[in-house]
């Protein structure tokens, strides 16, 4: 009966190990995968699904290993942490920097389901009261729908800044700032009173090849629009030159100056109007206007200490 008992147990044992190999193959392959990376928005989404990641992970650890709930937890939690390390490990070797953040959302993951399924099993014992263990299931259910917040939260966000479409970036919203970067220079919002009480971007320049702003477009698909229009002032230093860029998802960060995106801007307030197709036409690129994710605006006579505003930022 013991022997049959052991030939029984190891394809058990094997099952569960090659269970766990297949996990983690898939989440290191999953983290080499291009992902969402053209605005902070869209890198807030992906590092959610660390979370929704993670939570599955220990979900299929928990039910495969052999042990009492405690011990099922605690091993899910520590088989997980490795999992969650390898897989950081794993994306240093293919060239990307390791990510200690990720580790701490992977155990978030891992740890929201864990406490919802132990509160689960502890509602399941058939001498808790009836109302207890009701109470127990919602309160688990509530716990384990956590992991899906932080990805509610930035698909809402998204959802909204698409919502606004033809604006591009007004600067005005709680979350205008996941929306913008400095190229080689230093940004701040001022707030306007004299014109809406709305926020400006003010970008102060510094002495370098290519010194400005580059802004995420939350609004992909320019197909129907023939203009990018937006409002600029020199508020500080003399005149000044600056060249549009537009790049679609493939070309992000890669520029390429033209004549038709290049504008003066003085230091009266100024409405400034690119046109698009000829802007696209003039890098001669193939641009895929479906696609548009990036818009930079950069410096080009290396005046150190000029500071521009800018606004309003959209299609037409």
């Amino acid at each position: 009966m013991d022997h049959n008992a052991d030939i029984d147990f190891k394809p058990s044992i094997a099952k569960r190990g090659g269970a766990m190999l297949l996990l983690a193959a898939f989440v290191s392959t999953a983290h080499l995968v291009p992902g969402l990376d053209a605005s902070a928005v869209e890198v807030e989404i992906r590092n959610s699904l660390h979370v929704i990641g993670f939570a599955l992970v220990a979900a299929v650890l928990f039910e495969i290993i052999p042990a009492s709930s405690a011990g099922k937890a605690t091993g899910s939690l520590l088989v997980a942490a490795a999992i969650g390390l390898g897989s950081e490990l794993a994306q240093r070797f293919a060239g990307s920097a390791i990510d200690i953040e990720d580790i701490y959302r992977d155990m978030a993951g891992a740890g929201t389901y864990i406490v919802a399924r132990l509160i689960w099993s502890w509602s399941a014992r058939s001498h808790r009261h009836k109302a207890t263990r009701q109470s127990a299931r919602v309160s688990a259910l509530l716990i384990g729908m956590l992991a899906f917040g932080p990805l509610a939260y930035w698909m809402g966000v998204q959802s909204i800044a698409r919502a606004a479409a033809p604006v591009i970036l007004d600067f005005d919203s709680p979350w205008a700032r996941f929306y913008f970067k400095p190229v080689n220079s230093k940004i701040a919002l001022i707030e306007s009173p004299e014109i809406d009480h709305g926020n400006r971007a003010e970008i102060l320049f510094e002495h370098m090849y290519r010194s400005g702003m580059a802004v995420s477009s939350p609004a992909y698909n320019w197909t129907h629009y023939s203009e990018l229009v937006f409002d600029a002032q020199i508020v500080s230093g003399k005149p000044t030159e600056l060249t549009v860029h537009i790049n679609d998802h493939e070309r992000i960060g890669h520029f390429v100056s033209t004549d038709a995106g290049t504008f003066q801007v003085s230091t009266n307030s100024t409405e400034i109007r690119i046109s698009i197709p000829d802007v696209i036409s003039a890098t001669g690129r193939d641009e895929d206007l479906s696609d548009i994710r990036q818009i930079v605006f950069l410096e080009t006579k290396r005046r150190d200490g000029t500071r521009l505003r800018i606004d309003n930022i959209h299609l037409e």
